[in-house]
């Protein structure tokens, strides 16, 4: 491990802990200004929740380059394919039953197969530890095959090209009683997951991850498969970068906490299927960059706040694809503090109820936003309990029910038209493309559904009052002068 990588480590864990949580999970970017901001902690006090300077306060940046003492921790490999794993150590390593004990303050180098026994982390002369996994492969019916109870911060890298496998099954749970630790890793405190090889975590009922505090995952290739959550914490989940797949019986990432919970993506690849909801969080969920593809069979998204600020995002879910909610205020009213904020990315969604539910305020500000919406009349392609905005340059196409259709608002400065099908005549079906053009028979934009609809929503910057468009679908096609604002048309 490169000595100045651990330098920076060391003091993120012990000394920017707090502010890292408070700070960099509860920014997120004003793309009108392109500074960084923060949710006020007075967001429930008032009673709209628009991300501007009643309900945000501007956040100064705050550079962080201190001296940092290099801790010479002493260094140990174990390499259990050996008949001598390792060496007594000076008292960091021992042995039990159930258990190899490595004491914090140390790094540790981790190589081969070990059985039936987990790696317990106890707390040393120093509250941290370094292990570094190098072909590491660990199987067993124990509760928590990598257990940190004590205080401890860990840094677990993937050594490069390595291959490190975690797998947990037939677990009786009454053996341990009170002490049942239900993760293959698990951490009353900070775990940081970084380097370039790759671990793979199977588990039956079991999460993969779980922190009593919080998970910082910096960089690596990850594989969890469980029937339960695949990481959950207490107060933070984050992903830098690096790749991940997961399939999970339960929830795919979960921040939950008595107060709130962050989950932030700053720039990774993630293919997730989940048996409930893709993030959820009871605080905020950040999305600024990346390759994120959901299918879920409950929500695709869900938390307080839902900031999707960057990057290709698929969604595919089996309720509500993005659900912003305290869920503790009425569902029906507009509830303080809870807003869906997107911009700047390229957003594909199919839902079988509402594409997008705001229990809040629900901002639109920019990038390119296709709905494949809800299957049937009582839901949405959008939905929404207080105010509605978009930006002028937003790239919009939904299709769903027509019941009860929720616009874009009332806004004459802001271009779009809505299609009502005659119904239930002229139902579209799936696999329609819907194509727009103006009358030079220049394209405006177009999309091709996977799902049967009898409404269709468009918002581009390009469409100009004053000016024709034809909106084709397969076997209909439907004109409009174009006027300020919304544009309602009624395909009879």
């Amino acid at each position: 491990m490169n000595k100045n990588f651990k330098n920076v480590l060391i003091f993120l864990s012990v000394s920017v802990l707090i502010i890292a949580s408070v700070s960099s999970c509860n920014s997120v970017i004003n793309s009108d200004t392109n500074t960084t901001t923060q949710v006020d902690q007075s967001i429930s006090e008032v009673s709209s929740n628009e991300p501007t300077e009643e309900t945000m306060t501007e956040t100064e940046v705050i550079e962080t380059n201190p001296p940092i003492e290099y801790f010479d921790m002493p260094s140990y490999t174990l390499n259990f394919n050996d008949s001598t794993p390792y060496d007594d150590a000076d008292g960091f390593i021992s042995e039990d039953e159930e258990n190899v004990v490595l004491k914090s303050g140390a790094n540790y180098t981790l190589k081969g197969a070990l059985n039936n026994k987990r790696i317990r982390v106890v707390e040393g002369n120093m509250p941290e530890i370094f292990i570094t996994l190098d072909g590491f492969n660990v199987k067993g019916s124990i509760d928590s095959l990598i257990l940190i109870v004590d205080n401890c911060v860990a840094s677990i890298e993937l050594a490069d090209k390595s291959s490190n496998v975690i797998a947990i099954s037939n677990v009786d749970q009454s053996k341990y009683q009170d002490t049942y630790h239900n993760a293959a890793i698990f951490s009353r405190n900070l775990i940081n997951f970084f380097g370039n090889g790759s671990l793979t975590i199977k588990t039956d009922n079991e999460s993969s991850i779980e922190s009593e505090d919080s998970v910082y995952f910096i960089s690596g290739n990850y594989t969890f498969n469980t029937n339960g959550d695949a990481v959950r914490v207490k107060n933070e989940v984050s992903f830098k970068s690096g790749n991940y797949d997961i399939t999970c019986g339960d929830d795919a990432i979960k921040a939950k906490s008595d107060t709130d919970g962050y989950i932030v993506v700053e720039d990774a690849s993630m293919k997730i299927n989940a048996g409930d909801k893709g993030f959820t969080s009871d605080g905020i969920v950040t999305v600024y960059g990346g390759d994120i593809n959901i299918d879920s069979y409950g929500e695709s998204i869900s938390g307080r706040v839902v900031a999707l600020l960057g990057g290709d995002i698929i969604l595919k879910s089996g309720d509500d694809a993005i659900n912003s909610t305290d869920g503790k205020q009425d569902k029906k009213s507009n509830q303080r503090g809870v807003y869906t904020k997107i911009a700047n990315c390229n957003l594909y969604i199919d839902a079988v109820m509402d594409g997008i539910d705001s229990n809040g305020d629900l901002y639109l500000d920019s990038g390119k936003i296709f709905i494949d919406g809800a299957d049937n009349n009582n839901e949405r392609i959008i939905d929404y309990n207080g105010i509605v905005t978009y930006g002028n340059m937003l790239e919009f196409v939904g299709v769903g029910p027509s019941s009860k259709m929720q616009d874009l608002g009332e806004d004459e400065n802001k271009n779009y038209i809505i299609v009502y099908y005659k119904d239930p005549m002229n139902v579209k079906k799936a696999s329609d493309e819907i194509v727009v053009k103006d009358e030079d028979n220049n394209l405006i934009i177009s999309h091709t559904t996977k799902k049967s609809y009898y409404a269709v929503m468009i918002a581009s910057p390009l469409l100009i009052p004053g000016r024709k468009y034809i909106i084709s679908t397969k076997g209909k096609t439907v004109e409009v002068m174009l006027d300020p604002g919304k544009n309602e048309i009624y395909d009879r």
